[in-house]
């Protein structure tokens, strides 16, 4: 929790609700969920949300909470397995900084100290996804063919998806160190594309965006290929760490302005970018 960097409350909260499964006859069946996830490697997160529901209502711990305790325990294991493939330190603690993030997330919207997005955490564990400074990243198949004068993919090619936590400002300065590490941590020696699928990349969008924010500047760096409508603004609770748009009270630019465009603009939605990064700086 000290690495992940826990609020104070949160440490004593979690250290009371461990030593109250201590105590409890039901500590053996967390243990031996913990084993199975990770032997048995066809184990889902969702398998194992189930078994904690079943385990909350035993030990009236909320499953969130439990959520999180599975969480800590297993990154004792994955800190093992970074040591056995040789991945740097800085990278494991990146890493498991994302447990903070889901953490602040949780407790601003639902005011309780757990994460509600447990299954995120499935190629976190399964270490295909990681925390590589302000970023994240793991490897997957582009969706969709892509072509410009600098690189040709089709579709189904390997890139680098990257995934943006919350917990500190975006600036252009991190990211640009992330996809430095991610290039050298992923063996790239040419062009590294980065795919990225976000509210923040869905265009109407963009204008909400302060002239010359970190937000707008972000976003600048990617070429967007597809834009999805959806029938609400899904990732409202992003924005307001609330779910409640009638009670939502606008306090930043960002807040204000989408407020105001949900008033005005019901168009809602998801977009797709790519962008090239050489080692050095995006290709445009």
């Amino acid at each position: 929790m000290k690495a992940a960097g826990f609020p104070v409350e949160a440490e004593n909260f979690f250290l009371e609700n461990w030593d109250k499964l201590c105590q409890n006859d039901s500590l053996n069946t967390f243990q031996s969920l913990l084993h199975t996830y990770h032997s048995e490697k066809n184990t889902t997160l969702a398998s194992v949300s189930q078994a904690l529901n079943s385990l909350s209502e035993q030990t009236n711990i909320h499953i969130y909470s439990l959520c999180m305790l599975f969480c800590l325990q297993y990154a004792k294991i994955m800190e093992s397995e970074y040591k056995i493939k040789k991945i740097p330190t800085s990278i494991f603690k990146s890493t498991i900084e994302d447990f903070k993030h889901k953490l602040i997330e949780c407790h601003k919207r639902f005011g309780i100290w757990g994460t509600f997005v447990f299954g995120w955490y499935e190629n976190i564990f399964r270490l295909k996804c990681f925390g590589i400074g302000r970023l994240e990243f793991e490897r997957i198949h582009l969706p969709f063919v892509y072509a410009d004068e600098h690189i040709v993919l089709e579709e189904g090619s390997q890139v680098i998806n990257v995934h943006i936590p919350s917990g500190s400002p975006l600036t252009q300065e991190a990211c640009m160190d992330s996809f430095r590490q991610a290039y050298a941590f992923f063996g790239f020696s040419d062009i590294m594309p980065i795919y990225c699928h976000s509210w923040l990349l869905f265009p109407p969008y963009r204008y909400l965006f302060a002239p010359n924010s970190n937000l707008e500047k972000f976003v600048d760096m990617f070429q967007i290929v597809r834009e999805h409508q959806t029938e609400q603004f899904d990732d409202f609770w992003r924005v307001f760490d609330t779910e409640d748009f009638h009670t939502a009270v606008p306090k930043t630019t960002l807040q204000k302005q989408m407020l105001s465009y949900m008033h005005k603009t019901p168009k809602f939605g998801l977009g797709e970018g790519i962008c090239l990064f050489n080692g050095r700086k995006i290709i445009k």
